[in-house]
């Protein structure tokens, strides 16, 4: 259905989102098939469901911006990365790392120095190193050589270092 949209499809779509009472799953694979058509305007039927008290709508939500232009969704991932489950977090910080963009990389600098959740500042440093920004390395640099920074995130900024930029990491490490 997401493959192939037309405004039946479409209108089907909206209808399965907008009823309460429909299958939970059906609605989160509603959302993806909106997703997967890519199509602007189906943006605002996604947006309601990234703020969802479901914790699985939101994940659905937030996996749908993956088929969208990824400039035009930047806001929305921006808003995702303060998303109440820690796993949606990681999910766009994944998606933001396949899609390198590049307009979150102050973002995901905060996740991966204030994020509450251990996974989630993991993967906001390997996003980071994919990022591959001059701000995200001092930020990371700034972190190995604090003496508060535990040694499972400075073991893993060490191998970000060595793996992306080996000579200067001479110097740091």
């Amino acid at each position: 259905m997401g493959k192939y949209p037309n405004q039946e499809t479409t209108k089907m779509l909206k209808d399965i989102i907008g009823d309460s009472g429909e299958e939970k799953v059906l609605r989160y694979e509603a959302l993806s098939a909106l997703g997967k058509q890519g199509q602007v305007e189906n943006l605002s039927l996604i947006k309601p469901s990234l703020t969802s008290n479901d914790v699985y709508e939101r994940g659905a939500a937030i996996n749908a911006l993956g088929g969208f232009d990824p400039q035009t969704v930047v806001p929305l991932y921006r808003q995702a990365l303060r998303d109440g489950m820690w796993r949606n977090r990681v999910g766009v910080l994944k998606v933001v790392s396949e899609k390198k963009l590049l307009g979150l990389e102050d973002a995901v600098m905060f996740t991966a120095e204030e994020d509450p959740e251990k996974p989630v500042r993991t993967e906001a440093l390997r996003t980071l190193a994919v990022l591959d920004g001059a701000n995200s390395w001092q930020m990371m640099e700034r972190l190995f050589k604090d003496s508060k920074t535990g040694d499972e995130i400075r073991g893993l900024i060490a191998e970000l270092l060595i793996t992306k930029h080996f000579v200067q990491s001479k110097e740091i490490i």
